[in-house]
């Protein structure tokens, strides 16, 4: 009960923000003031019929039982036993229960509710609402054709697909960095303190979801230093509001793993804050591990990325072998901002190699492809659509038939006609 009132007040509260936003007074290429021509339309029927021919296939994945296997250990576990304590609890027997957690404190609303599969739904929601942002920013910037093919690029792709279905917090990451573009977007063509405050907020939130979203942090300083190199008073301040807004969403969660743990980075950092509940050589073993999936060779990598996913955890389809393209986007501004914001997000996979970590970049890198190839339309079609028709579930079974994918088990599992009990039995190996 807590919970659903909570969420009418917020949904109430985000009714009243919505009808008394702030607009720009003079925006950057408003999306009323683009041309609606016979490109446009095409464009516009083909992002939907693949946008809701995808989402209809991911809505029957994400409804229906979890099995992920972090899903059911921490993502969901966790929450289950903060919701049965009705609060935060001591947990010392989990490497991950000092993760911040602040996506799953929105599966926790919705597992109150609906269990397990509400929470992937949670996620499943971000994963539908991240296209609509990019074109929401596309129109806005002046690359329409390129927000639809970027958009549906990232959508589509398998790793995307199959994350953004079950209790993970990857694609939910790639909407928070995303709205962060947008944010200090916005803020480089209107400078506005307010906008400073959103995107400190989001920064920060990005964070407290994931520990690699810390790059998020180094973004948004970075943007801010560039546009106000000089300008030291102003700079100064502008930093302090972005820092401060921030520091609001993540330190709480530093202060609860400081308390608990006795590590306010918890698990990590061992070395800086000797912690009774994890060794040293547990965080080395993590790390190295990551690392070193499938112990992949440099040469490897790009085929194990795009067309097998057995070592990397998923995979982003073949299409991406086509990525050193999208390099051509650092003619035009927008495209240097994609790739700059790509570059940073990159940085933590070098410390995971796993196709989900590379979630969050791969957004700006579809955006950037994109661009690089907008002006021959006909070229993005057909890079959109070879992208769509490899991408189905059932044609990925032909050549990753092993990866981390989309099981195809579809609206049996999600309307219950398969059993729960049985479900579980077949796909969580440790259920019994």
């Amino acid at each position: 009960g807590v919970f659903v009132a909570l969420s009418m007040v917020l949904i109430g509260l985000a009714v009243v923000a919505h009808r008394t936003r702030w607009r720009p007074a003079t925006p950057a290429r408003d999306a009323t003031s683009l041309p609606v021509d016979s490109i446009a339309r095409v464009w516009a029927i083909g992002f939907w019929i693949v946008y809701l021919g995808f989402g209809w296939i991911y809505l029957s994945q994400a409804m229906a039982p979890e099995t992920s296997p972090d899903g059911v250990a921490y993502h969901v576990g966790l929450i289950s036993r903060y919701f049965r304590d009705h609060g935060f609890s001591r947990i010392t027997t989990s490497f991950f229960a000092n993760f911040p957690a602040a996506v799953e404190m929105l599966f926790l609303f919705a597992f109150s509710i609906g269990r397990h599969s509400a929470a992937a739904m949670v996620e499943f929601l971000f994963l539908m609402a991240t296209p609509l942002g990019i074109l929401s920013w596309a129109r806005r910037a002046g690359h329409p054709v390129a927000g639809a093919a970027g958009a549906l690029l990232f959508f589509v792709a398998p790793v995307v697909g199959r994350d953004g279905t079950v209790a993970y917090v990857d694609v939910a990451t790639a909407a928070i960095a995303f709205a962060l573009f947008y944010a200090l977007y916005l803020w480089r063509a209107h400078p506005s303190s307010r906008l400073l405050v959103a995107a400190g907020l989001i920064a920060g939130f990005g964070f407290a979801a994931k520990y690699t979203q810390a790059a998020g942090l180094l973004y948004g300083a970075g943007v801010i230093a560039v546009c106000l190199r000089g300008r030291w008073r102003e700079l100064a301040r502008s930093i302090a509001i972005f820092a401060g807004c921030a520091s609001l969403v993540v330190a709480p969660w530093l202060i609860k793993n400081a308390i608990y743990a006795g590590n306010p980075v918890s698990p990590f950092l061992t070395r800086w804050f000797p912690s009774p509940l994890v060794y040293a050589s547990s965080e080395v073993e993590f790390m190295q591990r990551n690392r070193s999936l499938g112990n992949l060779t440099a040469a490897a990598f790009p085929l194990e990325l795009t067309v097998r996913g057995v070592n990397l955890e998923g995979l982003i389809g073949p299409v991406f072998l086509l990525l050193p393209v999208a390099l051509l986007a650092l003619r035009s501004p927008a495209g240097r901002q994609l790739l700059a914001a790509c570059a940073i997000y990159l940085i933590p996979s070098f410390g995971n190699v796993s196709a989900r970590l590379l979630i969050p970049p791969l957004l700006f890198a579809c955006l950037a492809l994109a661009i690089a190839v907008e002006r021959v339309r006909v070229l993005a079609a057909l890079l959109v659509a070879l992208h769509a028709a490899t991408c189905l579930p059932w044609v990925v079974d032909k050549y990753a038939d092993k990866a981390w994918r989309i099981d195809g088990t579809g609206w049996s599992a999600a309307l219950r006609r398969i059993p729960e009990q049985e479900y579980l039995r077949r796909f969580v190996p440790d259920y019994a």
